[in-house]
């Protein structure tokens, strides 16, 4: 019944809602935009193309023009080649969208895409713990294009000591073309507003002292973290919350957490229990970004990235 009527609520929110994003003026200009079909948190990749689009052309016009696709009224998606909605059954299992890393808070037939966007659609369970706001598998996204075209800038935090990392992410940034990526250590006054997505960088404890930060991860599952750290190992979460992997404190995690759908300011979170882990996540990220295309999550294991939610 609880699932029921989430859903209910939900379903009645994205009809009354529409995403803000405007049609481009040249109807006849393509562009391209990357269309992922996955399930399982994407651990299975159904389909993956770069497609053209035309100004005019909403998400649910991409899917239905590369895909068998099922919709209900208000042009929500019930099935993708096959794959049903399933939402009512114990275990239910539903579509999710996501534009650039985030998840949407409007109908797909309501989002009109711009040049270079990344869409993932995923088939997975739906309960309160599957409901993800954001990802990291369209690095560089959110930080070029975001969420509805709102993207202002990045903000990229580090608490002392990771100064080193930080500069190597803007660096990468830049070098994705992002606009105004400014770098600042972490202070109490630190705040999410609107069109500015961030990156906080720092040992887990040091982060844990920031109020707002820590009010972010709290209910960490729920919103896309999948780890639990305490000073002698990290604990790799699946979709439901419970552990299903120890790892030892030096193990990097990289998650994006977010406080509702829509999030134009989700917050990336790279952090470890020890030093060596953010050193290595980093070093990962600017240099081998494909490694984490499509993750939910992800955490860095003695040389090896492993995806999150765990299996």
């Amino acid at each position: 019944m609880f699932r029921k009527k989430n859903f209910l609520l939900l379903s009645i929110f994205l009809l009354l809602s529409g995403c803000s994003v405007q049609n481009n003026t040249a109807v006849d200009k393509l562009f391209e935009v990357e269309l992922v079909v996955s399930r399982d948190f994407s651990s299975e990749i159904l389909f993956k193309k770069t497609v053209q689009v035309d100004a005019e052309e909403t998400v649910l016009d991409v899917l239905e023009k590369n895909l068998e696709v099922e919709t209900v009224t208000g042009g929500f998606v019930n099935a993708i080649n096959g794959f049903k909605s399933s939402i009512g059954n114990e275990a239910g299992n539903d579509w999710f969208y996501y534009v650039n890393g985030t998840a949407a808070n409007c109908s797909s037939k309501a989002y009109h895409l711009k040049d270079g966007d990344k869409v993932l659609w995923d088939y997975h369970k739906w309960d309160g713990n599957s409901f993800t706001p954001a990802i990291i598998g369209a690095y560089p996204e959110p930080f070029v294009n975001g969420f509805e075209g709102k993207t202002k800038g990045t903000r990229i935090y580090y608490i002392n000591g990771c100064r080193d990392e930080a500069l190597k992410i803007k660096k990468s940034l830049i070098g994705f073309k992002a606009n105004d990526v400014c770098e600042a250590s972490l202070s109490q006054s630190f705040e999410i507003k609107p069109g500015l997505p961030s990156i906080v960088i720092g040992e887990y404890n040091n982060l844990l002292k920031n109020k707002s930060i820590a009010k972010l991860l709290s209910d960490n599952e729920k919103r896309g973290m999948f780890a639990r750290f305490s000073k002698k190992e990290i604990a790799l979460l699946d979709y439901s919350g419970l552990v299903k992997k120890i790892c030892n404190t030096s193990t990097g995690v990289l998650c994006a957490v977010a406080g509702s759908l829509g999030d134009t300011a989700p917050v990336w979170i790279v952090t470890s229990v020890e030093h060596k882990g953010l050193e290595e996540l980093t070093d990962l990220i600017c240099t081998k970004p494909e490694s984490i295309k499509d993750y939910y999550g992800a955490a860095f294991i003695k040389g090896n990235i492993e995806r999150l939610p765990s299996k």
